[in-house]
């Protein structure tokens, strides 16, 4: 026979020198075509034995050796060279004979216990099998699934954390967002927009915050064209209706135990259609913005408004109060000095003014402090046409 190919002939057992081998395998030698010899290697049994014992199956199962027909050459209940025994004489024959399990788990009866085993088939045709008891595999198995699922929980509750905090991070802003539009649409032009996210959210929050600004500006505006006299540059009768008001809540609130403190000077131009008749409306407009601009110098710490045609009025509080009467004198003063250089008579200022100041005993509302106040400045106005008709006469 020709070739060189090992021939597989064990495994099978020898003593040598006390010891006990076992042949792995033998190649035929050839010469000129002709087998002139073998050549075998053989591997000392108590070697794979300790390589055997050395394998730790679960808690109490162990390894051991077959041979090629399914005996039990070695297990760790048997003594180093005994003779083979059969593992189960139950089991089928057949399925020992096989050179491995591959997937599949044997099971079998072993001192009144359900075993299982695998088993491969080694280069030397010995069969290495493990086995353990069932029970221990499946404490083995129901420890890894109450593992498995002890973490698939933790995961879990990280992920629904995770989550959580995620969804508030992208909520919380739009919440505040869609409070702050609800405030918008109120009215309330100074509602916080602090959200500066560089992500949607961030990007809307901006655009909500430019509208903010431009509807406050255009509020503003439209505020102040509203409330403004445009001839004079001062706060005009709605204004002055508004301001009005919010005394009377003031009032209302505050109620007889602390009563705000305020006074009322109401101002009338003399001669203003008389300036108007003889040197044109265009001198009584100059006459009209000169008397405004003598009230405002005086009144500087109080609103000034423009009742309508020649008529103003300033709402004095807090140190414009405190120093109401010097201011009067002031005013009259000043307007005596501005006469004395005025050199054309639409640039004279002669305005009459009567000043009240809100008593809780008597005045019942602001209506009543300023109908006060215009009774006296309707008296200087008398006295203002009287010693002009004396004059005159003299």
């Amino acid at each position: 026979m020709k070739g060189s190919r090992p021939v597989w002939i064990g495994p099978y057992r020898a003593h040598f020198l006390g010891e006990r081998w076992t042949i792995s395998y033998v190649a035929p030698i050839f010469h000129q075509g002709f087998i002139v010899g073998v050549l075998g290697m053989d591997i000392l049994f108590g070697t794979m034995v300790e390589q055997i014992n050395a394998l730790q199956v679960y808690d109490t199962g162990f390894a051991f050796l077959m041979d090629r027909d399914g005996n039990v050459v070695y297990h760790p209940d048997m003594e180093i060279g005994g003779a083979a025994i059969a593992l189960d004489p139950n089991l089928d024959r057949e399925l020992l004979k096989r050179r491995s399990t591959g997937d599949m788990l044997v099971r079998y009866d072993r001192d009144g216990q359900q075993w299982q085993l695998a088993f491969a088939t080694l280069s030397n045709n010995h069969k290495v099998a493990v086995t353990a008891p069932v029970s221990e595999i499946n404490a083995t198995q129901r420890k890894l699934t109450l593992f498995i699922f002890l973490v698939a929980m933790v995961i879990l509750a990280l992920f629904t954390v995770v989550t959580l905090l995620l969804m508030n991070a992208l909520t919380k802003p739009l919440l505040r967002l869609t409070s702050a539009s609800k405030k918008l649409v109120a009215g309330d032009y100074d509602v916080e927009l602090d959200y500066d996210g560089r992500d949607e959210v961030g990007i809307l929050t901006a655009a909500f915050r430019q509208m903010r600004d431009h509807l406050k500006l255009y509020i503003s505006d439209l505020n102040s064209r509203a409330y403004t006299d445009a001839m004079t540059g001062v706060k005009n009768k709605g204004a002055f209706t508004a301001s009005v008001a919010k005394l009377e809540h003031l009032i209302q609130v505050t109620g007889r135990e602390a009563p705000p403190s305020f006074a009322v000077v109401v101002f009338d131009c003399n001669d203003l259609k008389y300036i108007n008749d003889h040197f044109g409306h265009n001198c009584g407009d100059v006459y009209l913005q000169a008397a405004c601009k003598m009230i405002c110098k005086v009144y500087a710490r109080s609103p000034v408004f423009r009742l309508g045609g020649d008529e103003f009025a300033a709402i004095l509080q807090g140190a414009d109060y405190d120093d109401r009467n010097a201011l009067l004198r002031d005013f009259d003063h000043a307007a005596l000095e501005h006469n004395r250089i005025a050199a054309q008579p639409w640039e004279q200022v002669d305005i009459a003014r009567g000043m009240a100041v809100y008593d809780p005993r008597t005045d019942k509302n602001v209506e009543q402090t300023l109908t006060r106040a215009d009774g006296l400045m309707y008296e200087d106005k008398q006295r203002y046409k009287a010693m002009r008709n004396l004059g005159s006469r003299e």
